[in-house]
Protein backbone atom coordinates (compact mmCIF):
# COMPACT_ATOMS: atom_id res chain seq x y z
CA UNK A 1 0.00 0.00 0.00
CA UNK A 2 2.86 2.39 0.84
CA UNK A 3 4.38 1.84 -2.63
CA UNK A 4 0.99 2.72 -4.23
CA UNK A 5 0.83 5.81 -2.06
CA UNK A 6 4.34 6.75 -3.04
CA UNK A 7 3.47 6.42 -6.73
CA UNK A 8 0.40 8.61 -6.24
CA UNK A 9 2.52 11.19 -4.44
CA UNK A 10 5.07 11.10 -7.25
CA UNK A 11 2.28 11.76 -9.70
CA UNK A 12 1.13 14.64 -7.58
CA UNK A 13 4.67 15.98 -7.60
CA UNK A 14 4.74 15.69 -11.40
CA UNK A 15 1.49 17.51 -11.56
CA UNK A 16 2.97 20.19 -9.36
CA UNK A 17 5.97 20.40 -11.69
CA UNK A 18 3.66 20.71 -14.68
CA UNK A 19 1.73 23.52 -13.00
CA UNK A 20 4.98 25.39 -12.29
CA UNK A 21 4.86 24.90 -8.50
CA UNK A 22 8.15 22.93 -8.48
CA UNK A 23 11.11 22.82 -10.88
CA UNK A 24 13.73 20.10 -11.53
CA UNK A 25 16.96 20.34 -13.43
CA UNK A 26 17.49 18.19 -16.48
CA UNK A 27 19.62 15.77 -14.51
CA UNK A 28 16.96 15.06 -11.87
CA UNK A 29 13.53 13.65 -12.62
CA UNK A 30 10.85 11.30 -11.32
CA UNK A 31 9.67 8.44 -13.54
CA UNK A 32 6.18 7.26 -12.43
CA UNK A 33 6.25 4.39 -14.94
CA UNK A 34 8.89 2.55 -12.90
CA UNK A 35 7.96 4.17 -9.61
CA UNK A 36 11.60 5.28 -9.03
CA UNK A 37 13.34 8.55 -8.36
CA UNK A 38 16.39 9.01 -10.60
CA UNK A 39 19.47 11.25 -10.40
CA UNK A 40 21.10 9.45 -13.36
CA UNK A 41 20.79 6.10 -15.08
CA UNK A 42 23.23 4.44 -12.67
CA UNK A 43 22.10 6.10 -9.41
CA UNK A 44 18.63 4.78 -8.41
CA UNK A 45 16.81 5.50 -5.17
CA UNK A 46 14.09 3.31 -3.68
CA UNK A 47 10.60 4.97 -3.96
CA UNK A 48 9.93 4.12 -0.35
CA UNK A 49 13.08 6.11 0.62
CA UNK A 50 11.93 8.84 -1.76
CA UNK A 51 8.61 9.10 0.09
CA UNK A 52 10.19 9.04 3.52
CA UNK A 53 13.02 11.54 2.88
CA UNK A 54 12.43 13.70 -0.14
CA UNK A 55 8.87 13.95 -1.41
CA UNK A 56 7.60 13.85 2.12
CA UNK A 57 9.92 16.71 3.07
CA UNK A 58 8.82 18.71 0.08
CA UNK A 59 5.13 18.10 0.80
CA UNK A 60 5.60 19.29 4.36
CA UNK A 61 5.64 22.78 2.89
CA UNK A 62 9.34 23.69 2.76
CA UNK A 63 9.44 23.77 -1.03
CA UNK A 64 13.02 22.35 -0.81
CA UNK A 65 14.17 18.76 -0.56
CA UNK A 66 15.90 18.23 2.82
CA UNK A 67 18.62 15.93 1.45
CA UNK A 68 20.01 14.21 -1.61
CA UNK A 69 20.89 10.50 -1.33
CA UNK A 70 23.02 8.84 -4.03
CA UNK A 71 23.24 5.07 -4.28
CA UNK A 72 26.69 3.47 -4.48
CA UNK A 73 28.06 2.94 -8.00
CA UNK A 74 28.18 -0.85 -7.64
CA UNK A 75 25.60 -2.87 -5.75
CA UNK A 76 22.62 -1.40 -3.97
CA UNK A 77 23.50 -1.58 -0.29
CA UNK A 78 24.90 1.83 0.71
CA UNK A 79 24.32 5.40 -0.36
CA UNK A 80 25.89 8.83 0.10
CA UNK A 81 23.68 11.49 1.59
CA UNK A 82 24.15 15.24 1.10
CA UNK A 83 22.22 17.49 3.45
CA UNK A 84 22.33 21.00 4.79
CA UNK A 85 23.36 22.04 8.29
CA UNK A 86 21.43 23.97 10.92
CA UNK A 87 21.55 27.25 9.02
CA UNK A 88 20.35 30.75 9.83
CA UNK A 89 19.98 31.71 6.16
CA UNK A 90 19.85 30.19 2.69
CA UNK A 91 23.21 29.22 1.18
CA UNK A 92 24.20 28.75 -2.45
CA UNK A 93 27.36 26.84 -3.27
CA UNK A 94 28.62 27.11 -6.85
CA UNK A 95 30.71 24.13 -7.97
CA UNK A 96 34.02 24.45 -9.90
CA UNK A 97 33.74 24.48 -13.67
CA UNK A 98 36.64 22.06 -14.27
CA UNK A 99 38.62 19.23 -12.66
CA UNK A 100 41.39 19.94 -10.15
CA UNK A 101 44.74 20.88 -11.64
CA UNK A 102 46.64 18.19 -9.73
CA UNK A 103 46.03 15.26 -7.45
CA UNK A 104 45.59 16.24 -3.83
CA UNK A 105 43.86 19.57 -4.48
CA UNK A 106 40.98 20.53 -2.16
CA UNK A 107 37.90 22.69 -2.49
CA UNK A 108 38.14 26.27 -1.30
CA UNK A 109 35.30 28.76 -1.07
CA UNK A 110 34.92 32.50 -1.42
CA UNK A 111 32.65 34.37 0.98
CA UNK A 112 29.98 34.17 -1.72
CA UNK A 113 30.09 30.38 -1.86
CA UNK A 114 31.99 30.04 -5.15
CA UNK A 115 34.06 26.86 -4.89
CA UNK A 116 37.43 26.31 -6.57
CA UNK A 117 40.27 23.82 -6.45
CA UNK A 118 43.43 24.82 -4.56
CA UNK A 119 46.58 23.05 -3.40
CA UNK A 120 46.31 21.19 -0.11
CA UNK A 121 47.47 23.12 2.97
CA UNK A 122 50.26 20.56 3.28
CA UNK A 123 51.86 22.23 0.22
CA UNK A 124 50.98 25.84 1.04
CA UNK A 125 50.76 27.89 -2.16
CA UNK A 126 50.88 31.37 -0.64
CA UNK A 127 48.63 33.86 1.06
CA UNK A 128 48.21 35.24 4.54
CA UNK A 129 48.13 33.04 7.65
CA UNK A 130 45.80 34.73 10.09
CA UNK A 131 45.95 32.31 13.02
CA UNK A 132 48.49 30.20 14.90
CA UNK A 133 49.90 27.10 13.20
CA UNK A 134 50.37 24.13 15.52
CA UNK A 135 52.74 21.42 14.40
CA UNK A 136 52.77 17.98 15.95
CA UNK A 137 55.92 16.03 16.78
CA UNK A 138 57.88 15.09 13.67
CA UNK A 139 56.28 17.65 11.33
CA UNK A 140 58.33 20.26 9.47
CA UNK A 141 58.27 23.14 7.01
CA UNK A 142 60.46 22.67 3.95
CA UNK A 143 60.90 23.76 0.31
CA UNK A 144 58.82 21.58 -1.99
CA UNK A 145 61.67 20.88 -4.43
CA UNK A 146 64.28 18.17 -3.84
CA UNK A 147 66.28 18.65 -7.06
CA UNK A 148 66.12 22.36 -7.90
CA UNK A 149 67.88 25.03 -5.83
CA UNK A 150 65.33 26.77 -3.62
CA UNK A 151 65.34 29.29 -0.79
CA UNK A 152 62.74 29.63 1.95
CA UNK A 153 62.52 32.41 4.51
CA UNK A 154 60.56 33.60 7.50
CA UNK A 155 59.97 37.32 7.15
CA UNK A 156 58.85 40.17 9.37
CA UNK A 157 57.71 43.60 8.25
CA UNK A 158 60.10 46.48 8.91
CA UNK A 159 57.75 49.34 9.72
CA UNK A 160 60.50 51.97 9.79
CA UNK A 161 61.80 51.09 6.32
CA UNK A 162 58.42 49.88 4.99
CA UNK A 163 59.80 46.62 3.67
CA UNK A 164 59.68 42.91 4.41
CA UNK A 165 62.91 41.63 5.97
CA UNK A 166 64.20 38.07 6.30
CA UNK A 167 64.33 36.84 9.89
CA UNK A 168 65.45 33.28 9.03
CA UNK A 169 66.59 32.00 5.63
CA UNK A 170 67.58 28.52 4.44
CA UNK A 171 68.91 27.29 1.08
CA UNK A 172 68.80 23.70 -0.14
CA UNK A 173 71.51 23.91 -2.80
CA UNK A 174 74.69 23.48 -0.74
CA UNK A 175 76.54 20.47 0.65
CA UNK A 176 75.88 21.89 4.10
CA UNK A 177 72.53 23.67 4.04
CA UNK A 178 73.23 27.26 5.15
CA UNK A 179 70.86 28.93 7.59
CA UNK A 180 71.02 32.73 7.81
CA UNK A 181 69.67 34.79 10.68
CA UNK A 182 68.70 38.32 9.75
CA UNK A 183 68.70 40.28 6.52
CA UNK A 184 71.67 41.65 4.60
CA UNK A 185 69.68 44.83 3.91
CA UNK A 186 69.06 45.65 7.58
CA UNK A 187 70.17 44.59 11.06
CA UNK A 188 67.71 42.56 13.09
CA UNK A 189 67.61 42.05 16.85
CA UNK A 190 67.18 38.59 18.37
CA UNK A 191 65.38 38.44 21.70
CA UNK A 192 64.49 35.59 24.04
CA UNK A 193 63.95 35.12 27.75
CA UNK A 194 67.52 33.80 28.08
CA UNK A 195 69.64 35.99 25.78
CA UNK A 196 69.45 38.84 23.30
CA UNK A 197 71.37 40.10 20.29
CA UNK A 198 70.93 43.80 19.59
CA UNK A 199 70.84 45.38 16.13
CA UNK A 200 74.45 46.43 16.77
CA UNK A 201 75.42 42.77 17.27
CA UNK A 202 75.91 42.99 21.05
CA UNK A 203 75.11 39.68 22.75
CA UNK A 204 73.90 39.57 26.34
CA UNK A 205 72.62 36.82 28.62
CA UNK A 206 74.76 34.06 27.07
CA UNK A 207 76.33 31.99 29.84
CA UNK A 208 78.11 29.40 27.68
CA UNK A 209 79.42 29.50 24.13
CA UNK A 210 79.98 26.04 22.71
CA UNK A 211 81.76 25.47 19.40
CA UNK A 212 82.91 22.38 17.56
CA UNK A 213 85.27 24.32 15.33
CA UNK A 214 87.53 27.38 15.49
CA UNK A 215 85.99 30.74 16.27
CA UNK A 216 87.58 33.44 14.10
CA UNK A 217 87.51 37.19 14.57
CA UNK A 218 87.67 39.37 11.49
CA UNK A 219 90.62 41.72 11.17
CA UNK A 220 90.32 44.59 13.64
CA UNK A 221 87.52 42.99 15.67
CA UNK A 222 87.66 42.38 19.42
CA UNK A 223 86.08 40.53 22.32
CA UNK A 224 84.79 43.33 24.54
CA UNK A 225 82.99 43.68 27.87
CA UNK A 226 80.63 46.41 29.04
CA UNK A 227 81.69 50.05 28.77
CA UNK A 228 79.45 51.27 31.58
CA UNK A 229 79.67 48.74 34.40
CA UNK A 230 82.50 46.80 36.02
CA UNK A 231 82.49 43.33 34.55
CA UNK A 232 84.74 40.32 34.36
CA UNK A 233 85.12 37.96 31.43
CA UNK A 234 87.29 34.92 30.90
CA UNK A 235 88.44 32.19 28.56
CA UNK A 236 88.19 28.84 30.35
CA UNK A 237 89.69 25.39 29.86
CA UNK A 238 88.56 22.13 31.42
CA UNK A 239 90.75 20.75 34.23
CA UNK A 240 90.42 16.97 34.22
CA UNK A 241 92.51 16.49 37.36
CA UNK A 242 91.28 19.17 39.78
CA UNK A 243 87.56 19.24 40.33
CA UNK A 244 87.20 18.24 37.57
CA UNK A 245 85.82 21.47 36.20
CA UNK A 246 86.43 24.56 34.10
CA UNK A 247 89.18 26.96 35.22
CA UNK A 248 90.23 30.34 33.90
CA UNK A 249 93.04 30.29 31.36
CA UNK A 250 92.72 34.03 30.75
CA UNK A 251 90.43 36.50 32.49
CA UNK A 252 90.03 40.24 32.41
CA UNK A 253 88.13 42.88 34.37
CA UNK A 254 87.14 46.33 33.19
CA UNK A 255 86.42 49.42 35.29
CA UNK A 256 88.68 52.15 36.66
CA UNK A 257 91.68 49.80 36.78
CA UNK A 258 91.36 47.19 34.00
CA UNK A 259 93.31 44.02 34.71
CA UNK A 260 94.26 40.85 32.86
CA UNK A 261 94.98 37.64 34.77
CA UNK A 262 96.71 34.54 33.41
CA UNK A 263 95.69 31.30 35.07
CA UNK A 264 93.21 30.51 37.81
CA UNK A 265 93.09 30.69 41.59
CA UNK A 266 92.16 26.99 41.51
CA UNK A 267 95.36 25.90 39.82
CA UNK A 268 98.45 26.92 37.89
CA UNK A 269 98.09 27.33 34.15
CA UNK A 270 101.02 26.45 31.93
CA UNK A 271 101.79 29.03 29.24
CA UNK A 272 103.56 27.86 26.10
CA UNK A 273 104.49 29.72 22.91
CA UNK A 274 106.93 28.98 20.10
CA UNK A 275 109.50 31.36 21.69
CA UNK A 276 108.95 31.26 25.47
CA UNK A 277 107.03 29.48 28.19
CA UNK A 278 106.09 29.35 31.88
CA UNK A 279 105.64 25.91 33.41
CA UNK A 280 103.36 24.88 36.28
CA UNK A 281 106.08 25.72 38.86
CA UNK A 282 106.43 29.27 37.57
CA UNK A 283 109.75 28.67 35.81
CA UNK A 284 110.05 30.93 32.77
CA UNK A 285 112.13 30.08 29.72
CA UNK A 286 112.87 32.09 26.59
CA UNK A 287 111.71 35.40 28.10
CA UNK A 288 113.82 38.23 26.73
CA UNK A 289 112.69 40.96 29.15
CA UNK A 290 110.83 41.63 32.39
CA UNK A 291 108.89 44.74 33.30
CA UNK A 292 109.34 46.07 36.84
CA UNK A 293 106.95 48.29 38.76
CA UNK A 294 109.39 51.18 38.45
CA UNK A 295 108.82 51.12 34.71
CA UNK A 296 112.43 50.12 33.91
CA UNK A 297 112.79 47.03 31.76
CA UNK A 298 115.71 44.61 31.94
CA UNK A 299 116.36 42.90 28.63
CA UNK A 300 118.38 39.72 28.08
CA UNK A 301 119.64 39.05 24.59
CA UNK A 302 121.58 36.03 23.32
CA UNK A 303 124.04 36.77 20.52
CA UNK A 304 126.06 34.19 18.57
CA UNK A 305 129.53 35.31 17.46
CA UNK A 306 130.48 33.10 14.53
CA UNK A 307 133.97 31.69 14.04
CA UNK A 308 134.70 34.27 11.35
CA UNK A 309 133.42 37.07 13.60
CA UNK A 310 135.60 35.84 16.47
CA UNK A 311 138.60 36.42 14.22
CA UNK A 312 137.64 40.07 13.48
CA UNK A 313 136.72 41.32 16.97
CA UNK A 314 139.43 43.97 16.73
CA UNK A 315 138.91 45.14 13.17
CA UNK A 316 135.11 44.71 13.19
CA UNK A 317 133.71 44.55 16.75
CA UNK A 318 130.53 42.42 17.11
CA UNK A 319 127.35 44.38 17.90
CA UNK A 320 125.63 42.93 20.98
CA UNK A 321 122.82 45.51 21.37
CA UNK A 322 121.76 47.91 18.63
CA UNK A 323 121.46 51.66 19.15
CA UNK A 324 118.37 52.26 21.37
CA UNK A 325 117.09 55.40 19.72
CA UNK A 326 117.23 59.13 20.31
CA UNK A 327 117.50 60.31 23.94
CA UNK A 328 118.26 56.77 25.23
CA UNK A 329 121.41 54.90 26.19
CA UNK A 330 122.20 51.29 27.05
CA UNK A 331 123.01 50.48 30.68
CA UNK A 332 124.86 47.16 30.69
CA UNK A 333 123.90 44.97 33.68
CA UNK A 334 125.96 41.83 33.03
CA UNK A 335 127.66 39.87 30.27
CA UNK A 336 128.17 36.09 30.20
CA UNK A 337 130.28 34.47 27.46
CA UNK A 338 130.07 30.80 26.47
CA UNK A 339 133.05 29.43 24.51
CA UNK A 340 132.06 26.50 22.32
CA UNK A 341 135.37 24.87 21.42
CA UNK A 342 135.84 23.13 18.06
CA UNK A 343 138.93 21.62 16.40
CA UNK A 344 141.52 24.15 17.60
CA UNK A 345 142.07 26.93 20.14
CA UNK A 346 142.25 30.60 19.20
CA UNK A 347 145.59 32.41 19.09
CA UNK A 348 144.67 35.57 21.03
CA UNK A 349 148.15 36.94 21.74
CA UNK A 350 146.87 37.48 25.31
CA UNK A 351 144.67 40.36 24.18
CA UNK A 352 141.69 41.25 26.40
CA UNK A 353 137.96 41.24 25.59
CA UNK A 354 135.70 44.13 26.66
CA UNK A 355 132.26 45.56 25.90
CA UNK A 356 132.45 49.07 24.47
CA UNK A 357 130.09 51.81 23.26
CA UNK A 358 129.90 52.80 19.58
CA UNK A 359 130.16 50.58 16.51
CA UNK A 360 133.92 50.93 16.24
CA UNK A 361 134.40 50.57 20.02
CA UNK A 362 135.64 54.16 20.24
CA UNK A 363 133.24 55.05 23.03
CA UNK A 364 133.52 54.48 26.78
CA UNK A 365 134.19 50.98 28.16
CA UNK A 366 131.04 49.42 29.62
CA UNK A 367 132.50 46.35 31.37
CA UNK A 368 135.60 45.06 32.99
CA UNK A 369 138.20 43.28 30.87
CA UNK A 370 138.27 39.55 30.22
CA UNK A 371 141.66 38.04 29.53
CA UNK A 372 141.59 35.57 26.69
CA UNK A 373 144.40 33.68 28.27
CA UNK A 374 142.82 30.65 29.87
CA UNK A 375 139.61 31.19 27.90
CA UNK A 376 139.69 31.35 24.09
CA UNK A 377 143.14 29.81 23.92
CA UNK A 378 141.84 26.62 25.53
CA UNK A 379 140.92 23.34 23.82
CA UNK A 380 137.80 22.77 25.97
CA UNK A 381 134.47 24.57 26.34
CA UNK A 382 134.43 27.48 28.76
CA UNK A 383 132.23 30.07 30.51
CA UNK A 384 133.20 33.58 31.64
CA UNK A 385 131.35 36.50 33.16
CA UNK A 386 132.21 40.21 33.13
CA UNK A 387 130.52 42.90 35.16
CA UNK A 388 129.80 46.52 34.28
CA UNK A 389 132.22 49.20 35.34
CA UNK A 390 131.68 52.81 36.26
CA UNK A 391 131.47 55.07 33.26
CA UNK A 392 133.22 58.32 34.08
CA UNK A 393 131.62 61.63 33.18
CA UNK A 394 131.05 61.54 29.46
CA UNK A 395 129.74 63.84 26.79
CA UNK A 396 126.15 62.69 26.20
CA UNK A 397 126.85 62.00 22.55
CA UNK A 398 129.39 59.33 23.58
CA UNK A 399 126.64 57.01 24.93
CA UNK A 400 123.27 58.40 23.76
CA UNK A 401 121.76 56.30 20.98
CA UNK A 402 124.95 54.24 20.68
CA UNK A 403 125.24 50.43 20.32
CA UNK A 404 127.38 48.27 22.58
CA UNK A 405 129.89 45.88 20.99
CA UNK A 406 132.22 43.02 21.93
CA UNK A 407 135.78 44.15 21.29
CA UNK A 408 139.23 42.52 21.29
CA UNK A 409 142.04 44.93 22.10
CA UNK A 410 145.18 45.37 19.98
CA UNK A 411 144.69 42.71 17.28
CA UNK A 412 142.31 40.13 15.84
CA UNK A 413 142.57 36.55 17.16
CA UNK A 414 143.89 34.06 14.66
CA UNK A 415 143.31 30.41 13.97
CA UNK A 416 140.80 28.65 16.25
CA UNK A 417 137.71 26.65 15.29
CA UNK A 418 135.10 27.51 17.95
CA UNK A 419 132.34 30.12 18.38
CA UNK A 420 131.16 32.42 21.18
CA UNK A 421 127.63 32.79 22.56
CA UNK A 422 127.09 35.99 24.52
CA UNK A 423 124.18 36.56 26.94
CA UNK A 424 123.94 40.27 27.73
CA UNK A 425 121.49 41.82 30.21
CA UNK A 426 120.85 45.55 29.94
CA UNK A 427 118.41 48.39 30.46
CA UNK A 428 117.44 51.13 28.05
CA UNK A 429 117.66 54.35 30.03
CA UNK A 430 116.20 57.69 28.91
CA UNK A 431 118.68 60.57 29.08
CA UNK A 432 116.02 63.19 29.59
CA UNK A 433 117.88 65.58 27.28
Amino acid sequence: MKRIATTILVMLVLASVASGAMTYSASRFVDPTYSVYRNSADKILDPEYLFANEVEGYLEGTGVFPSLSILESTGATYYTKLQGGNQSANLTLTLPTAYAGSNGYVLSSTTGGVLSWIANAGTFAGGAITSDITMTDGEYIRPEGTTAAQTVALQAYDIDNTAWRNVLTADNHATVVPVVLGDSAASLAIASTAFTVSTAGAVSGVTTLAATDNISLANGKSLVSSTTTAQSASIKVYDNDTGPGYVNALSWTNGNAPAVVLGSANGTTVITTSDWGIDATGTATGIASMQFDSGTTIYCTNVVVSNAECKTLYSAPKVLVAAPGTHNFIDVVSVVLFYDYASAAFNTAANNLTVEYKTDASGPTATGTLSQTGFLDQTVDGVAKVLPVAVANQVVAAVENQPVVLYCATADPTTGGGVLRVAISYRVMPTGF
